[in-house]
């Protein structure tokens, strides 16, 4: 993690990566001395987020005994040597390979939280045209009791009513 992070956050070349000592890099100043193509050397700057990751990476470095003529470099491969390009490119190329796996399970989530959102949706709908229909059910109930107490109060008025059986 510390390769990749290092890579991204500086924009250095793999071969310049492979190439650092532990003493190119300074924590004060927050930079790494890079051998450029050519043999020239130039400080490259790195942020908080590289310089975690070198204090990580190098917390777990001093658990490993390095090979012989290989106690300064940065970087070290399975069999404890300095790292080399080729075995840098199959990292990153195992690390992408695991980014697009998570990807494409992000993407069937997303897909399936999209469905059951449709779904909600759709359930909604029928939700809110069953409380519309028995609203319009209750309003027709209303006029149609207001409908017959009209017409029983006319009823009344005309002798028809309750007390029409008694008079």
């Amino acid at each position: 993690l510390a390769i990749v992070t290092l890579l991204l956050g500086t924009g250095i070349r793999v071969s310049e990566c492979v190439g650092l000592d532990v003493q190119d890099v300074d924590f004060r100043n927050g930079g790494i001395k890079v051998t450029r193509k050519g043999g020239s050397e130039m400080i490259v700057y790195f942020g908080p987020e590289v310089e975690k990751a070198l204090l990580d990476y190098l917390d777990l470095r001093e658990g490993i005994t390095p090979v012989a003529g290989h106690e300064n470099a940065l970087f070290y491969s399975t069999q404890r040597k300095r790292m080399n390009v080729k075995s840098v490119e199959n990292m990153v190329k195992k690390y992408a390979s695991q980014i697009r796996t998570l990807q494409e399970k992000i993407a069937r989530v997303t897909e399936m939280s999209a469905s059951i959102q449709a779904q909600e949706a759709r359930n909604k709908k029928m939700v809110e045209a069953y409380f519309a229909k028995a609203r319009a059910g209750i309003k027709q109930n209303r006029q149609s009791s207001k409908a017959a107490y009209d017409y029983y109060k006319s009823m009344s008025g005309a002798g028809y009513g309750p007390n029409s059986i008694l008079d």
